[in-house]
């Protein structure tokens, strides 16, 4: 996946779900609510990731998925729950 397709595939989150590119200040911890974040679902490989973020862009950009295959509004506490569910 290059630059220009994760620019894409961040433009269709942000239209679907309406939010504005956020950048996180630096942080200690996780937080269980993160405002404009999203829970991912990518392949690489044989490997699927699920994670979160609240700037895919920067985030696609730096794990170079070969495929986006799915993401979702959410909380740590939804990647969590998504993890168990996916075991």
């Amino acid at each position: 996946m290059d630059e220009a397709a994760v620019r894409i595939a961040v433009k269709v989150c942000r239209q679907r779900w309406g939010h504005a590119e956020r950048r996180a200040p630096p942080s200690t911890g996780k937080s269980a609510s993160t405002p404009g974040s999203i829970v991912y679902y990518i392949r690489r490989g044989a490997l699927i990731k699920i994670g979160m973020t609240t700037c895919p862009q920067r985030r696609f950009t730096e794990l170079m998925p070969d495929e986006i295959l799915a993401v979702e509004p959410g909380t740590y506490q939804q990647e969590h729950r998504r993890h168990r569910q996916f075991a």
